[in-house]
């Protein structure tokens, strides 16, 4: 692969992750978080300690809708790894675009988890 070619779109990619961790790491509901959170409340939602049960929940499903197709690519590079030796697994590993699908897979599931969690304890 030509990383000259390449490197418009990996910069792409960076913008729509830091994007979609900013959705979900965003605390001050300001953006998407603040859209969804004033469509909830309308619908009559009561918040609880201090925060809107809705924001925990479209926030959960934002990173449900992540983690499927980042799955996919999980799977897709794994399958891609099957046979290959540790020098090209390790080249494949090291391509920023894998790298980067899966640390955003690595931090959606996370983030989707403590989420989970959280609710869980709370109920």
């Amino acid at each position: 692969m030509n990383l000259a070619r390449m490197t418009p779109f990996v910069a792409g990619a960076l913008t729509l992750a830091a994007w979609i961790i900013g959705f979900a790491v965003d605390r001050s509901r300001h953006g998407l978080v603040e859209l969804l959170h004033r469509n909830a409340t309308r619908q009559g939602a009561r918040p609880r300690l201090g925060e809107s049960r809705h924001e925990h929940f479209w926030l959960q499903r934002l990173t449900a809708v992540a983690n499927l197709f980042l799955a996919f690519a999980f799977i897709a590079i794994v399958i891609a790894l099957a046979g290959k030796d540790y020098a090209s697994a390790r080249a494949l590993l090291g391509n920023p675009l894998v790298a980067m699908l899966l640390a955003l897979f690595v931090i959606s599931g996370c983030i989707h988890m403590r989420i989970g969690m959280q609710v869980v304890i709370e109920d």
